[in-house]
């Protein structure tokens, strides 16, 4: 998940806001599995 945050963040994403959707994508795809 790091590197994705690195991603977003260099896209001049919030650090916070990066992390919130990451774990977003994580509940969905479990919840989805």
């Amino acid at each position: 998940a790091e590197p994705a945050i690195a991603l977003l963040t260099a896209s001049g994403v919030p650090v916070d806001s990066a992390t919130n959707m990451i774990n977003n994508q994580k509940v969905t795809i479990k919840s989805e599995a």
